[in-house]
């Protein structure tokens, strides 16, 4: 059970509104740090051409509920959906990666994919002094207090308030909120893109087109470090965040 009051864990949002303190921030940039050498390691590979053998796009899971989480997502901006989408192939795509690796992972299909679907709905309309991931995880939580138990209520809930955690990891977030934050991040800023094949990326692109995408997220980030300018958003803004999602080299 991964700890609610860690960074990012929902009493911890609960409690903070998703404010940092100062040492909070500062525990945070190491990791920052290492994502942008990893981001700018994967780009060299990708322009180098070192991807791997082609990727099909994944299934969505057959579900009441990956059709409830659907038609919520239906409901966001076009951008949001596109991004939602690809957050969900992506993560998918670079878990499976991760188990061909040896790596063991406990993903719950269905939270995932709900996650990635409702993971950005809290960046609609966003709130003064409350970060969006909150209002995010109560869209995801409606939905799956509807078909499941109280336990998975929890973890999707937690899982979408870690995702914008900088660093965070499966023994300590869990795999939904590693994995949406991966496809996310691959989306967003390039992020292990080179362990995805190029062909993979195209066609998940063709599929879910990034279409006016990047001016759309980087109003919305902006607006939510804006709004809460100690939170997680303006960390990231202020190291260089939304210059990397404007350079990421994803196609149009």
């Amino acid at each position: 059970m991964t700890d609610p009051e860690r960074v990012g864990g929902i009493a911890w949002l609960e409690r903070t509104r998703g404010s940092l303190s100062s040492a909070e921030r500062r525990r945070l940039v190491p990791a920052i740090l290492r994502g942008q050498a990893l981001a700018i390691a994967g780009r060299l590979a990708v322009w180098a051409g070192r991807q791997p053998d082609a990727t099909e796009i994944p299934t969505p899971p057959d579900s009441a509920l990956a059709r409830d989480a659907e038609e919520a997502a239906a409901e966001q901006p076009s951008a949001i959906v596109g991004h939602s989408y690809r957050t969900w192939a992506f993560g998918r795509a670079l878990a499976a990666f991760d188990e061909a690796a040896g790596a063991s992972l406990d993903l719950d299909e269905e939270l995932f994919y709900v996650a990635a679907l409702l993971h950005d709905a809290g960046l609609v309309e966003t709130v003064t002094g409350e970060d969006f991931t909150l209002r995010s995880a109560a869209a995801a939580a409606s939905l799956v207090g509807s078909r499941r138990d109280a336990c998975a209520v929890d973890h999707v809930r937690d899982a979408i308030g870690a995702h914008t955690t900088p660093g965070a990891s499966v023994e300590v977030d869990g795999a939904v909120a590693v994995y949406v934050q991966a496809g996310a991040t691959c989306d967003l800023g390039g992020l292990r893109l080179q362990h995805l094949a190029a062909d993979f990326v195209r066609n998940v692109a063709v599929a879910h087109p990034r279409t006016a995408f990047v001016d759309d997220i980087t109003r919305r980030i902006s607006a939510e470090a804006d709004a809460v300018p100690d939170g997680r958003f303006a960390l990231l803004r202020r190291t260089g965040f939304v210059q990397a999602v404007r350079w990421a080299p994803l196609p149009s």
